[in-house]
């Protein structure tokens, strides 16, 4: 007579509570992404109109887009290291915290036709840049192995809504202008301040716990915490 066989184990606790933890991860950086992001596309567009415009040179103009790319370059390894040290959470809020700063400077650069501060924000706005990038390693810091292509192309995937939805900000930036007394460019600028800041917030506020802190925690290794020095 067979013995019976023995029952299936049970699925790890720590297990579960990371799928849970990773599922609700995704949801928080899905809507990060798409409101962030939003600001993050007025630079390419309108940036370069703005520094058209405030520069009077085709040659200055262009250098509008270089600025915000090399502003994403130069954040990139203080937000890798941030994210090293203290978590995905800081790294993510502190970069959307310095675009927004970025982009509420070239309100002001807007409105004034200042031509510093112009490359100043771009500069800073290329934090945003970086962030969105970063957001695709967030993804994968918790994600089950089979699963992890798929978590990082959802993030990839949503931040091109933001994308196309920001250099459509002219409209509804001259709408925003004429309530609060602002041109249209300093109307879209402001539109973007306040989608990068709300996305830090509701990373900073909402990403707990911190997914890059809970892979290290349970001893993952460098390859599954996902790059986080870098």
């Amino acid at each position: 007579m067979s013995r019976p066989s023995a029952p299936a184990p049970a699925t790890a606790p720590s297990s579960v509570q990371d799928a849970a933890i990773q599922r609700r991860t995704l949801r928080v950086l899905v809507a990060m992404q798409i409101i962030g992001t939003i600001g993050v596309g007025v630079a390419p567009s309108i940036g370069v109109l703005l520094a058209g415009e405030v520069t009077d040179s085709e040659a200055w103009a262009g250098l509008a887009r270089t600025a915000s790319t090399l502003g994403a370059a130069l954040a990139g390894l203080p937000l890798g290291r941030l994210a090293a040290r203290h978590g995905r959470r800081w790294a993510l809020a502190g970069g959307w915290w310095v675009g927004g700063t970025g982009s509420a400077i070239l309100v002001l650069a807007a409105q004034a036709g200042l031509t510093v501060p112009l490359f100043i924000g771009l500069l800073l706005i290329g934090a945003g840049s970086a962030v969105a990038l970063q957001a695709r390693f967030a993804a994968t810091d918790l994600a089950d192995p089979a699963h992890r292509g798929r978590s990082l192309a959802l993030v990839v995937w949503v931040g091109t809504l933001g994308s196309v939805l920001g250099p459509n900000l002219g409209i509804p930036g001259g709408a925003v202008g004429e309530l609060v007394g602002l041109n249209v460019y300093a109307g879209a600028f402001l539109i973007a301040a306040v989608c990068m800041l709300l996305a830090g917030f509701l990373v900073f506020a909402l990403l707990r716990p911190d997914p890059l802190l809970r892979a290290a925690a349970r001893g993952a290794g460098p390859a599954e915490v996902g790059a986080a020095p870098g």
